[in-house]
């Protein structure tokens, strides 16, 4: 049973939750859990730094989403806070800003045919649904001339 664990850890980053998970539907008793997950982990198949860091990663540069999202996607997870916080802190700074930026200015682009007193509130629930920080986009909008949100 531990090589099919190990071999479905090997084709993806893993969290510890999804291995426990996967654990109790393969019928592994309870009790038998930690011995597996200590294997694991010295055993490098199993790493939720490593995980968290590839997560926030992905989720942000492929799926476009936000510190947010990622935050309480991770938080789902099970991941412990400081470990989040280390993933969060792997997005750079700059690249981030740019992004989300980028993000509004196409939004906004794209609502262009809206009337300008609904545009604020509709670009408000799109952001904060791509995980990005409510104050950041108060004072996006404010910057824009949009502050009807």
């Amino acid at each position: 049973m531990l090589i099919n664990i190990q071999a479905w850890c090997a084709k993806a980053e893993r969290s510890t939750a999804d291995v426990v998970r996967r654990l109790i539907a393969l019928g592994i008793p309870e009790e038998e859990t930690p011995a597996y997950l200590d294997r694991l982990r010295a055993e490098k198949f199993l790493d939720d730094r490593r995980y968290a860091r590839s997560f926030a990663e992905d989720r942000w540069r492929l799926q476009g989403w936000g510190r947010e999202k990622i935050r309480q996607s991770l938080t789902q997870k099970e991941i412990e806070e400081n470990l989040i916080e280390d993933a969060l802190a792997q997005i750079p700074p700059g690249d981030y800003d740019a992004f989300r930026e980028q993000l509004l200015r196409q939004k906004l682009t794209a609502l262009a045919a809206y009337p300008p007193a609904g545009q604020a509130a509709r670009i408000f629930r799109f952001a904060v649904g791509r995980g990005i920080e409510e104050d950041w986009i108060r004072d996006w909008l404010s910057r824009h001339g949009l502050d009807d949100a």
